[in-house]
């Protein structure tokens, strides 16, 4: 499955390659101009789904079907590749029971669940001082399309950011085994930047 490949980056760490070479099982039908996958194994459920369409929509991933897969032990990994990049990545909380979201054009998105307690995308926390410039809040965006040596990656390309109001750190999931790249931009309470956009920084 493309998606998914192994030469996407997404399981040269190995921790869902195993998963992909699993049987196929019953994939969950999210609707028209959805089309979805799913592989079972001892150690959880991926299921992935391309959206083909070429405006952007809304994807329902309803409670009846969540059930089939979830157990209720670990988040659940969503990841959302969008412009052929791993855009955006959230933990689910294990107790969430259905998924609903905004989805771009030609998005493909996949779902992990784990049979275990661990999660597939850890949080790491990055420190920020918004103070320092007289900023009150920090804007950032970060992107797993990332060469940690050259700090190359498509950050402009996903232009959308987070805006978190805390003065001390600020929480991105992070996949094993992928660097990660962001930026950000310090602002005043009306939203406005104080100061400059930083470089491209890199998680690895």
């Amino acid at each position: 499955m493309r998606p998914i490949s192994s030469s996407s980056g997404l399981t040269n760490d190995g921790g869902l390659e195993p998963e992909i070479i699993q049987p196929m099982c019953n994939a969950p039908d999210l609707g028209p101009r959805v089309h979805t996958g799913a592989k079972c194994s001892a150690a959880g459920t991926l299921v992935f789904a391309i959206y083909d369409s070429e405006v952007p929509g809304t994807l329902n991933f309803p409670a009846s079907l969540w059930s089939t897969s979830n157990n209720g032990t670990a988040p659940i990994a969503r990841i959302q590749q969008i412009k052929a990049a791993y855009a955006a990545t959230a933990n689910l909380a294990a107790a969430t029971t259905s998924d609903s979201h905004t989805v771009d054009a030609a998005e493909v998105d996949l779902w992990w669940f784990p049979t275990g307690t661990t999660p597939l995308a850890p949080p790491v926390s990055i420190g920020f001082n918004p103070a320092s410039v007289g900023a009150t809040q920090t804007a950032v965006r970060y992107s797993h399309v990332c060469n940690a040596s050259t700090f190359a990656t498509n950050l402009d390309q996903q232009a959308a950011r987070t805006v978190f109001t805390t003065a001390a750190s600020v929480p991105l999931l992070k996949l094993p085994g992928l660097p990660l790249c962001y930026d950000y931009l310090y602002l005043d309470n009306s939203n406005n930047p104080v100061g400059a956009r930083s470089n491209v920084q890199v998680l690895p």
